[in-house]
């Protein structure tokens, strides 16, 4: 990150380097792309969008805007995103922590956003790395192949709505030190119990059954180690996947599981935990 700066744009052509970022890395047609005067007037009235600079070139950038329910005022992240030459060197997880820097100074405590549901790099990035939790399962609203608004190939575009209570202990122990340390010594916790079966190896790995209502009060479920390289060469693959994981998930949600991390590891790839009434829980 030494060669790279985040910070707010400064004028309105700044933040027309940012709307372009935006619909560069969600591979957006033009009428569904955030226009920059929009950008820069949701700043103006209590939002924050940040770029990530590389000199004067915007290269990622994060959109955030004023949101409010039951519990009070909270920031809304609308996207976040890098050009994919600059990535692979943090600037994800940097500049989310520079959301919650900025968010902070300007007196909010949270900030939700959602995430595709079985991209378990951004699974690792947000719950484990940065402390939130996936409250919500969200179904796809984008509409079908052909929609503007399509960003995974057709796939439906489920997601899961992650709440970052930002002065937590769960997500200040997160941040701290020994963070990264920490992330990486995770393991399922041994009395989870697997509600997955899957067969194959690789990033050909099929999902036969999925259990949808366990028991357990904590649950693990596997997921594509890749699930773009499923979008991109086996899209029916990828369907499936959506296919058999938007039941369970939606229903572990249902029945008051929340998303609490997702472990990596080389034996089983990536696994979700879910655990029953964890939601804000410290940990």
């Amino acid at each position: 990150m030494s060669n790279y700066e985040i910070r707010p744009p400064a004028n309105i052509e700044e933040y027309g380097q940012i709307a372009d970022v935006y619909q560069a890395v969600f591979s957006l047609r033009d009428r569904a792309n955030p226009p920059a005067w929009l950008m820069e007037d949701t700043t103006k009235v209590g939002g924050l969008t940040l770029g990530l600079w590389d000199g004067d070139k915007g290269v990622g950038f994060s959109w955030a805007f004023a949101g409010f329910d039951s519990a009070g005022p909270y920031l809304y992240s609308s996207g976040l995103g890098v050009l994919p030459e600059h990535r692979s060197r943090g600037q994800a997880y940097e500049m989310k922590v520079a959301q919650r820097t900025f968010a902070l100074e300007l007196g909010y405590r949270r900030i939700k956003w959602t995430f595709s549901a079985l991209r378990s790099v951004n699974a690792h990035l947000y719950v484990t790395r940065l402390g939130g939790v996936g409250s919500k399962y969200v179904f796809d609203t984008r509409g079908s192949f052909d929609s503007d608004w399509v960003t995974e190939g057709g796939v439906p575009l489920d997601e899961f709505v992650v709440e970052w209570d930002l002065d937590s202990p769960r997500v200040r122990s997160r941040l701290g030190d020994d963070a990264a340390e920490g992330a990486e010594r995770l393991k399922p916790p041994a009395d989870a119990y697997c509600i997955s079966r899957c067969s194959g190896s690789g990033p050909d790995r099929v999902l036969d059954e999925i259990d949808t209502e366990p028991s357990a009060d904590r649950v693990v479920c596997e997921v594509p180690a890749d699930f773009q390289y499923l979008v991109n060469n086996a899209l029916d693959l990828a369907m499936d996947w959506r296919a058999k994981t938007r039941p369970a998930f939606a229903a572990l949600m249902g029945q008051g599981f929340a998303l609490t991390e997702c472990f990596y590891d080389r034996e089983h790839g990536p696994r979700y935990l879910f655990e029953r009434g964890a939601e804000g829980t410290a940990r």
